[in-house]
């Protein structure tokens, strides 16, 4: 499969994306025999990563990736339950949050990212550092990739860049946000930390979480929908502090630690890709679905969708039927729904603040039927009422009835994601309810 001849240089396959998701598929290609393969890392893996729970249940992945004997060898912690205040002050033990499979561990990140990249390189891989891809080049039976300095050939690409997914929607691929949930987060060192377990304190505007990390580390992390994190600021060091400071469990956990470092802003929202693949390219890990930090099944995830994205693409290397393919997709489909159906219950379980824009998001349900007829109401003064949009979202979606009398809940849904196609429908359809509630349209019955 190798591209001969060339005096760039060329592999069968390129991975965009060395975390968990990029590596596992990088060592499930290399266990085929005979496929040359290049992990391509943004960084050099100095810097701290945030992501370091992983849940119970994934030791036959790390034996299938064969990793195992080096990961029991690294310093973890071996976590049984988390805690969480939740429908309560008061915090209860609990198994996991969505798993029972006995204990997980808290990591230090950046080392078990590291180790699965020298595990890649042990079995045949080449890792090639500090290469963010800013040109993806599409020829006739090759893609080219290039950044300021370098430039490689490769047969296939695997998108497992993250979160936003870059390479893959650049490549025409649709992704469904179903949220906003942004974590801030706060390391610092700690002394006499004897609980390993998972804290999680839930609030108006959200949750806090927090965990003992290896090397007497301590995380803190402020998780709220990312509209309200820019109003209220809270990203900023001041507020930051002044918020945890009314979350008496997460604040106790600190009273030993210091040396804290800024807080630093990453994604957390709840998305999918729909449809993960494409020309001699797929998606894996955070790239082709992202879940909530509540569910403790990100790096699960990750490596779990990278071994089944890796054999989907050797069957795609290989000539066969698309069977394979589109088998991956509607795994991962299923196992987002399920996923979000999980997240949903137990979102459900907080009914402490009925006025929370945060809460009211999460647990609202659907009762606008989808040929439901619309109107704008004429009366209606230009002030919009929070809705799972923000304002200027909300403006665009109702803006067809400027034009046209009445149209269909469906119809106003399917315009709007002509020019919005990340946002899921379930989010529209309940800011066109939250509309409707707030005097903005009516309805004909």
């Amino acid at each position: 499969m190798m591209l001969e001849h060339s005096p760039i240089p060329a592999v069968d396959v390129a991975i965009i994306g060395g975390g968990p998701a990029g590596c596992a598929a990088g060592l499930t290609l290399l266990k085929k025999g005979g496929i040359s393969v290049a992990v391509l890392e943004a960084d050099d893996y100095s810097q701290h990563r945030i992501g370091e729970s992983l849940s119970p249940g994934c030791r036959a992945l790390l034996d299938y990736l064969q990793v195992w004997p080096e990961f029991s060898q690294m310093n973890s912690l071996k976590t049984y339950s988390s805690n969480a205040a939740w429908g309560s002050e008061q915090a209860h033990s609990l198994d996991y949050l969505f798993t029972l499979h006995g204990s997980g561990w808290q990591l230090d990140r950046r080392a078990f990212d590291r180790m699965l990249s020298r595990q890649f390189q042990r079995q045949g891989g080449e890792l090639i550092a500090d290469f963010r891809v800013q040109q993806l080049e599409r020829h006739a039976d090759y893609w080219q990739l290039k950044n300021k300095q370098q430039s490689l050939l490769a047969s296939y690409v695997i998108d497992a860049s993250g979160r936003n997914s870059n390479i893959a929607r650049k490549l025409g691929a649709q992704r469904v946000k179903c949220d906003q949930l942004t974590g801030v987060a706060v390391i610092s060192d700690i002394e006499n930390a004897d609980d390993a377990s998972v804290l999680v304190e839930a609030c108006e505007y959200g949750w806090w979480y927090s965990a003992i990390l290896p090397d007497n580390k301590l995380v803190m992390v402020l998780m709220a929908d990312a509209d309200t994190i820019s109003q209220d600021n809270l990203a900023q060091e001041d507020n930051w502090w002044q918020s945890l400071a009314q979350m008496p469990l997460t604040l106790q956990r600190s009273k030993n630690a210091s040396n804290f470092s800024s807080p630093k802003s990453w994604p957390a929202f709840s998305s999918y890709l729909k449809t993960p693949y494409g020309d001699h390219w797929l998606a894996v890990g955070d790239a082709a679905a992202s879940y909530d930090p509540l569910s403790s099944s990100g790096i699960p995830h990750a490596l779990g969708s990278g071994v089944r994205g890796a054999l989907a693409a050797i069957a795609q290397l290989e000539g066969q039927q698309p069977e394979k393919l589109n088998l991956y997709r509607q795994t991962l489909i299923a196992e987002y729904q399920q996923y979000f159906n999980t997240r949903g219950d137990y979102y459900r379980r907080v009914n402490r603040w009925p006025e929370s824009r945060f809460w009211q998001r999460r647990q609202a349900h659907i009762e606008l039927a989808a040929e439901q007829p619309l109107q704008l109401i004429p009366s209606f003064n230009k002030r919009y009422p929070d809705t799972f949009l923000d304002q200027s979202r909300s403006q665009e979606l109702i803006a067809p009835l400027e034009q046209q009398a009445q149209m269909s809940a469906v119809e106003l849904v399917r315009t709007f994601q002509q020019s919005r196609p990340m946002e899921s429908e379930q989010n529209i359809i309940l800011a066109l309810q939250q509309l409707l509630q707030g005097g903005v349209i009516s309805a004909s019955y």
